[in-house]
């Protein structure tokens, strides 16, 4: 009873042995619930008026049916399982766990082919697609299960394509991408309604992945151009400064003859060792500060645009934004007395950061790139900063 009508009929059938009068049964509340079950056992068509003397009249066959029972693996254990594969078909392992409550035993079929393992010193040959449980099955629920096993591997095919948007540098490669792994799944097999859902599901983790990538790209591109104008507004600052600096030193004349008289009576060796003794360490020029400035801002971009997938999202962080802080000091700090060195030093401390400490050996690619800019820019790398170890 509680299988096919649910879990009150059973009290349903039991309440009717108070009842023993139309009016009874009439004001009983139980009267649609017992129409129900009386036309399904009878199976009588839905065009048939029944009323509660129809009851009264078929009270000990009603009775009858609280000792009817049915197979448990039938009505209740295969219909769960079966809904669970179909709502997890795109799982290579669906979750079962529910399952485990079921109180279970081994079928003669098993036990017997467990006695011929031991015996015959054989490997145990499991049980393959429910097969144990197909002489239990309704024509429906095999009809469900074979449609299952049909679609089940289109199901994990669609659920093992790799959205992987993270080495598209442009938004037309992201568009493009998105579109080839559309059509991927267009050309399966995807007509059942078994694993639409499956489809629907990979589909919304396309559209998210390329539109989480897509603002990622236009953050790069907006933090590249704003570097760009600042450091064009920077040069266009301090160029005139430079000139006119440079300027006052054209204009410059000694004081009078005497004064280039003495500068010429010094001895060239004396002359070198007073310039020695009385110039400090060069601050950096101008010439080398530009080049640095423009070496940061590639590395800014490079890495911000992930620069082929090289870089981690932390790793990106954390690079672009002390480079940037290097950046904005390089251009707005009074550079006198810096020394080149040091702007150096400090770049390639930032270059070192890793991925992550599993990889000590590795070194990482900005490294390269920023030794490769200081040679075509000829920049010396200070010697002493030439270590392997990293942050």
């Amino acid at each position: 009873m509680a299988t096919t009508y649910g879990l009150l009929s059973q009290d349903c059938i039991e309440d009717l042995r108070k009842y023993h009068t139309v009016e009874d049964i009439n004001n009983s509340g139980d009267l649609k619930d017992l129409l129900k079950i009386l036309r399904t056992e009878k199976r009588l068509p839905k065009s048939t008026v029944l009323t509660a003397q129809d009851v009264i009249d078929n009270k000990e066959f009603l009775l009858e049916l609280t000792n009817k029972t049915v197979s448990y693996i039938t009505f209740n254990f295969i219909p769960i399982l079966l809904d669970i594969f179909k709502s997890d078909i795109a799982n290579k392992f669906p979750d079962t766990s529910s399952l485990t409550a079921v109180l279970m035993e081994l079928s003669e079929e098993g036990k017997e082919r467990w006695q011929e393992a031991i015996t015959e010193h054989i490997e145990f040959t499991p049980f393959k697609e429910f097969e144990q449980l197909i002489p239990f099955m309704t024509p429906p629920q095999k009809e469900l299960w074979d449609s299952i096993l049909k679609r089940r591997p289109i199901a994990l095919a669609i659920a093992a394509i790799d959205v992987n948007f993270e080495n598209k540098q442009t938004k037309e490669e992201v568009e493009a991408h998105k579109t080839q792994l559309l059509a991927e799944i267009d050309g399966m097999n995807t007509n059942s309604g078994l694993i639409q859902k499956t489809i629907k599901k990979k589909k919304n983790i396309m559209e998210q992945s390329a539109h989480d990538r897509i603002k990622e790209i236009e953050s790069a591109e907006a933090m590249v151009q704003e570097l760009a104008i600042e450091t064009q507004s920077q040069h266009q600052m301090q160029s005139p400064q430079t000139q006119e600096l440079a300027q006052q030193h054209l204009n410059e004349e000694p004081n009078n003859d005497n004064e280039i008289t003495e500068q010429q009576d010094t001895p060239l060796g004396m002359a070198s060792e007073e310039a020695l003794e009385e110039t400090p360490e060069p601050p950096i020029l101008e010439d080398a500060k530009t080049k640095l400035i423009n070496i940061v801002s590639i590395l800014i971009k490079n890495i911000s645009e992930g620069a082929g997938g090289r870089y981690t999202s932390s790793t990106q962080h954390k690079k672009v934004t002390d480079l940037k802080s290097i950046l904005n000091r390089l251009t707005n700090s009074d550079e006198s007395g810096t020394i080149q060195d040091d702007w150096v030093k400090e770049i390639m401390d930032v270059c070192k950061i890793k991925r992550n400490s599993l990889h000590f050996w590795a070194v990482p690619h900005s490294v390269v790139e920023f030794k490769g800019l200081l040679k075509d820019n000829n920049i010396m790398l200070p010697s002493e900063h030439q270590s392997n170890s990293f942050k």
